[in-house]
């Protein structure tokens, strides 16, 4: 199933909101976070998104095989 210009467009913009939040997110832990479990609470969180950034990827590959 191949993809339009706009959905490819719209799909790049999404990975950079969440590069953009895993960069706020950091950004926060390194400025105030100091318990150990909320701390690793964020980073949990960022890996998510990261996870999230590359499925996405992977699945943009995938689509732009096929077409």
């Amino acid at each position: 199933m191949a993809i339009t210009k706009t959905q490819k467009k719209e799909l790049s913009i999404i990975q950079n909101h969440i590069y953009e939040a895993r960069q706020y997110l950091d950004g926060f832990r390194e400025k105030f976070i100091l318990d150990y479990m909320k701390e690793e609470l964020i980073d949990d969180a960022i890996y998510q998104l990261e996870n999230i950034e590359n499925q996405i990827d992977e699945e943009f590959q995938l689509l732009k095989e096929e077409a």
